[in-house]
């Protein structure tokens, strides 16, 4: 979910919520066991800011909810609601599946790992041997992002990702615009854009791998380099 979006600041409107790998993971996904999960506080604080910003809130999970569960008399609700709280997620309704709000209710947002647009049905992997990965960051700064700063991003967030530079990073300039960067992998590559002639400045960073990496260290360092210059940052994969 896009913090900030204007679509999402609506009263009297309800958000129906996954819970594992949405707000939540694990270091063994194969061996899941309730009660270890590891909070993802930056989902939690977005899902807190629907809240906040009049949205009814329903933690909606199937933990217990299979027949297996079920045949064995096995509830994790007060579990599933003591995690809620510790982890200070914000919310009206949970339902587990085996006890809460269990009826479907109405709803106008699903926000869940497994979810899907109708328009993703389309998609067909035709190179199923090469993994791609996309990562779009976008923020805006106090001070604008200039071409010196974006050539030592360039550089660390390749190593930050472990890449191996096939060039060095080449750098434009527009009057319009602002600074834009390129930086070639033999893994893919990066690119940086930058819109200076607005307030506040605008930045735009997208990184297309074939290697697999963890989210949130770009998304970490992006945060640590802009420092006090950044107002706000999202990312979307």
């Amino acid at each position: 979910m896009e913090q900030g979006h204007s679509r999402f600041n609506k009263d009297n409107q309800t958000a129906l919520i996954d819970i594992d790998e949405t707000i939540c993971f694990y270091e063994d996904e194969d061996n899941r066991v309730y009660g270890t999960a590891k909070p993802n506080y930056d989902n939690i604080a977005k899902i807190n800011e629907l809240y906040d910003n009049g949205w009814r809130v329903v933690y909606w999970t199937a933990r217990g909810g299979s027949e297996k569960s079920k045949a064995a008399g096995k509830c994790y609700y007060d579990l599933t609601l003591n995690e809620l709280k510790s982890w200070g997620c914000k919310f009206h309704d949970l339902c587990t599946g085996s006890k809460g709000y269990t009826p479907k209710p109405l709803y106008d947002l699903v926000i869940d790992d497994k979810a899907k647009r109708i328009e993703e049905l389309y998609w067909k992997d035709l190179a199923t041997d090469i993994c791609r990965q996309r990562l779009i960051i976008e923020g805006t700064v106090h001070n604008k992002f200039t071409g010196e700063q974006m050539t030592q991003y360039c550089h660390e967030i390749t190593e930050v990702l472990k890449m191996t530079a096939v060039t060095s990073p080449v750098c434009n300039y527009d009057s319009d615009y602002g600074w834009c960067a390129y930086h070639h992998w033999k893994e893919s590559g990066m690119h940086i854009y930058g819109w200076d002639d607005r307030k506040p400045s605008f930045f735009s960073v997208d990184l297309y791998t074939c290697r697999a990496f963890e989210v949130m260290n770009p998304v970490n360092y992006t945060k640590q380099f802009f420092g006090d210059n950044l107002i706000e940052i999202v990312w979307k994969e």
